[in-house]
């Protein structure tokens, strides 16, 4: 079941590509209602239909010609079904337990490990919206492709520094149980989406609403400075120092997209990250 869970996740995501509007919302909700028949419940396939149904409606221009009002209100549905697949609350949805209450690798927090479909659900809505490896930021001839490239592997090992420093996290050499599934798992569940979210759709809402009057560079400083914090605010269910460690991550991942001006690399950075996180240190966080 669990190589399903994976499976789902990579076609929901892989769909969204598709220049066949049947294949781009049509398999989703195909995809989903087969998991349902194993393990979902039919009320979250409700709840599927209708966000596939309202992402329908926003992504296609036509739809929303002289509706005002109902685009107002089909964006207000599609944030709150958005943040219940994010947050994985939405009524129906149960992910898949991997895990209870286990250690997964020596002095670390025991954790419930699920394998989830959601939020890859969310990453098929967004990439609608914005695009996951073509360009969604000006090009700028000027940067050298060997910064960001070297940026990522110089900025992870700077997070991770701050991360043991703060004690939320000690070294621990070790490759974790469920390993393979965990990072598969996270890239097409967590990294892809939260990059989507973060980096996509909150650097293009957040972007036009600063002061006009501001020099380019303050502008993006101010853009990337505001989405690295909400980033950070985001995990504070880690406690304080999990969000400094979490704002400087957005900061490393928000940096890397500016520079590249495509999303996949801040994905791939994040991934960068949190493996290096299962293998080198504890994980989740170190048991005080």
């Amino acid at each position: 079941m669990a190589e399903i869970y994976l499976a789902v996740s990579a076609l929901l995501i892989a769909s969204s590509f598709s220049a066949s509007r049947w294949v781009k919302f049509g398999l989703p909700f195909v995809l989903l209602s087969a998991l349902c028949l194993a393990s979902l419940s039919p009320l979250f396939l409700l709840f599927v239909a209708l966000y596939i149904f309202v992402t329908w409606r926003l992504a296609e221009p036509r739809n929303n010609a002289d509706n005002g009002w109902l685009t107002r209100l089909l964006l207000l549905i599609w944030l709150v079904l958005s943040a219940g697949l994010i947050v994985h609350q939405l009524p129906g949805y149960q992910g898949l337990l991997l895990a209870e209450n286990e250690v997964l690798k020596a002095n670390s927090l025991p954790v419930n490990l699920y394998l989830n479909v959601d939020k890859a659900l969310f990453s098929w809505s967004a990439l609608c919206f914005v695009p996951l490896f073509k360009r969604s930021l000006p090009s700028n001839k000027s940067i050298h492709w060997l910064l960001p490239a070297l940026c990522a592997p110089l900025g992870t090992a700077a997070v991770v520094m701050i991360a043991v420093s703060t004690g939320i996290v000690t070294w621990q050499i070790e490759i974790p149980d469920y390993f393979l599934l965990i990072a598969l798992s996270n890239l097409t569940n967590t990294c892809v989406a939260e990059e989507l979210l973060f980096r996509g759709l909150l650097f293009k809402f957040v972007n036009p609403k600063l002061p006009g009057n501001l020099s380019a560079t303050a502008h993006t400083a101010l853009v990337l400075v505001i989405t690295s914090a909400v980033f950070g605010v985001a995990h504070f269910a880690g406690g304080a120092n999990y969000v400094l460690v979490a704002t400087v991550a957005g900061l490393l991942y928000g940096t890397v997209y500016l520079l590249t001006g495509r999303i996949i690399f801040a994905v791939l950075t994040h991934w960068l990250l949190n493996v290096t996180h299962m293998m080198l240190l504890t994980y989740p966080m170190t048991d005080l």
